[in-house]
């Protein structure tokens, strides 16, 4: 009788370690969501500014949108003056690699790297097209 309660005993202290380690593991990939910067836990599918580039007149500003279940990623060309309304939308980019700047006109470099090997295109937008 005394060996069935401690074996009872036993059980009950294994039970509630292991409960206790499904815990920390919770906790820690909490933890390392937060800290890998997604909030909430969840990565945001809103557009975020990855570049801004000031003109004479306003500013031209380039975002990244993020893939989720029904849209492919992006990269968004947007100006000072209608932030919310893209330009110029380049599907399945999501790497702005370089820009360049010249006196009429906007040169990018953007990547896709959705694939099995990283896609590179030129780019090039008459800055005129954008008012």
């Amino acid at each position: 009788m005394e060996m069935t309660q401690e074996i009872k005993n036993g059980l009950n202290q294994d039970t509630i370690m292991h409960v206790g380690k499904n815990y920390i593991i919770l906790i820690s990939i909490f933890v390392l969501l937060l800290s890998a910067g997604c909030k909430d836990g969840f990565i945001s599918d809103k557009p975020y500014k990855i570049a801004e580039i000031p003109l004479d007149e306003g500013k031209i500003l380039i975002y990244k949108s993020p893939s989720n279940a029904t849209v492919q990623e992006s990269i968004q060309i947007r100006t000072s003056d209608d932030t919310v309304n893209s330009k110029r939308v380049f599907m399945r980019y999501d790497v702005l690699q370089e820009y360049k700047l010249t006196n009429d006109r906007l040169d990018l470099i953007l990547q896709d790297t959705s694939g099995f090997t990283v896609k590179t295109d030129t780019f090039s937008i008459e800055l005129q097209s954008l008012k």
